[in-house]
């Protein structure tokens, strides 16, 4: 009976000192899983705080932006405004009526830049051309008479 019970107890021994070491294990991995998920949850706060900074980043570019296109817009305007003498319908005023300038003078050869709407430097220069070659008044801007010769309704 000895012999038997020496067995039994070595076996009963092995599966003890095996769940105890299957129990070590488990624990092991679940600290290792607890470390994993605060390093996730510590990154993901990182993650959100650098993207918070993007996007408050994003949003100040963003209204830059705004407020220089506004200006660019107001600046343009004012150009627009400035290229036509007073004795032209100002409620007409826009860069549709540009292109139609800067058509009829590509068309009669003053003008080679593109048809834009922005009464630039080339666009100036073409009317103040014209209006020298048509013997009016050589301003560079648009009146009454200038829209006539170019036939510019």
């Amino acid at each position: 009976m000895k012999q038997l019970i020496r067995p039994t107890v070595l076996a009963l021994s092995m599966i003890l000192a095996g769940g105890a070491s299957f129990a070590v294990h488990a624990q092991e991995k679940r600290d290792a899983g607890d470390k994993a998920g605060d390093a996730t949850e510590h990154a993901l706060e990182k993650a959100g705080a650098g993207a918070e900074k993007g996007l408050d980043a994003a949003g100040k570019g963003l209204g830059a932006a705004v407020e220089h296109t506004t200006r660019g817009a107001v600046k343009a305007g004012e150009a627009i405004g400035d290229f036509f003498d007073d004795d032209v319908d100002r409620d007409k005023i826009d860069r549709d009526e540009v292109k139609e300038v800067q058509q009829a003078l590509m068309s009669k050869g003053y003008y080679n830049g593109p048809i834009d709407g922005i009464a630039g430097s080339k666009t100036r220069s073409g009317v103040k051309e014209f209006q020298q070659d048509q013997d009016l008044p050589a301003t560079g801007r648009i009146n009454a008479a200038t829209l006539q010769r170019l036939d510019v309704k």
